[in-house]
């Protein structure tokens, strides 16, 4: 088992990005455009093909079409480290309280090829 570490979509609020780095320095937590990441511009699918490949479980906001990229990465057998669509409209601490309780109370096989609502 592996800990867990996030990649956000670029549909996720950078401000997101820093406080859940704030709240707990130990999570890794990286942002499409980052040069560690994939460039902005970076078409759904193959973000969920980088995020599979360097093991981290996506955050996203894109309620509509996320999923539906989610069923065809996996009916092509594909697999996730598990995907995350978050409400940004709901409060930050909620939030962020949900992802430091998934990084911290879990590993990242528990949430293999499983898409969830943040927050919990």
């Amino acid at each position: 088992m592996s800990t867990i570490r996030f990649l956000c979509d670029e549909d996720i609020r950078r401000e997101l990005v820093a406080a859940v780095g704030g709240k707990e320095p130990g999570m890794e937590i990286l942002a499409i455009g980052q040069p560690e990441a994939p460039p902005h511009g970076t078409k759904d699918p193959e973000v969920l093909l980088w995020a599979e490949q360097h093991g981290y479980t996506l955050l996203s906001r894109d309620k509509r079409t996320m999923p539906l990229h989610v069923a065809d990465h996996l009916s092509a057998g594909r697999h996730t480290w598990g995907v995350f669509i978050i409400n940004q409209d709901r409060p930050w601490k909620d939030i962020l309280d949900s992802l430091v309780l998934i990084w911290s109370a879990s590993q990242a096989d528990d949430w293999r090829d499983v898409i969830e609502w943040i927050p919990l």
